[in-house]
Parts: structure tokens; C-alpha cells; sequence
């Protein structure tokens, strides 16, 4: 879009038309704008693997520390409507 931009962007053709009209109202009102992102790509490596991370500690503490229904102390037969 032909508008002020902190980078190169590639847009599709509606949205770089309705870019130009934002800005061209914000700019009508005074007001200046520039296109930019918030996005860290580093942010969302920490996610996916914190994420990642917490998805096996918790299924290796639940295989340790849960007993499974057929061993469990007080088990209700298969049979219960429980």
C-alpha cells in the first residue's frame, strides 16, 4: 500500500485500498499514522516451546504419580454405571 509503513509490506489488493483510505481519513483529521506490526517472531518460539516443554513434564509426572483406573486402590469395577 502506498502509505507510511516501518516496513516493506506485501498486502492484498482490498486491504491496500482500504489501508490508503484509512490513512487518507486519518490524515484529513490531523492525525498520522504508520503501518507497523507487533508481532516477534521470538515470542511465539517461546510459546510453542513452553508449551512443547510443559505437554511432556506433565504427561512424565502424570505416568509416575497416577495410578491407572485397573491398579488403583478403590477402583470401581468396570461394570458400574459410575
Amino acid at each position: 500500500p502506498n502509505v507510511a509503513a516501518s516496513a516493506y509490506w506485501l498486502v492484498r489488493e482490498e486491504a491496500a485500498r482500504a489501508l490508503e483510505e484509512m490513512f487518507a481519513a486519518a490524515d484529513n483529521d490531523g492525525v498520522h499514522l504508520v503501518l507497523g506490526s507487533g508481532f516477534d517472531p521470538r515470542d511465539l518460539v517461546v510459546y510453542v516451546c513452553a508449551v512443547a516443554v510443559a505437554a511432556a513434564l506433565d504427561a512424565g509426572v502424570r505416568s509416575r504419580w497416577t495410578a491407572r483406573p485397573e491398579k488403583a486402590e478403590g477402583a470401581l469395577p468396570e461394570e458400574s454405571a459410575f
